[in-house]
């Protein structure tokens, strides 16, 4: 699963860079904490495996964080534009 390199990488690496979008860095330790947060979050409104969850975002971290807490849960994306 996707999710497994998110641990595997802020585990070995927690300060180095995963995304960089513009001016902002985050880390790995920091994009785990946000993927797991968003997915907290989406699970206690209801999101559970199977589901299709749609995303209209622009394509950055809120995007990647969303993608990753979704797939993370066993729930499909479904991106959508704006």
């Amino acid at each position: 699963m996707v999710t497994e390199f998110l641990y595997a990488n802020a585990e070995s690496r927690p300060d180095g860079i995963a995304l960089v979008y513009g001016d902002e860095r985050v880390t790995h330790r920091d994009l785990l904490d946000r993927v797991e947060r968003a997915a907290a979050g989406l699970a206690e409104r209801g999101v559970e495996p199977g589901d299709a969850v749609a995303l209209m975002l622009p394509n950055g971290p809120a995007f990647v964080t969303a993608f990753f807490a979704i797939t993370g849960l066993g729930a499909i994306v479904a991106p959508t534009a704006s």
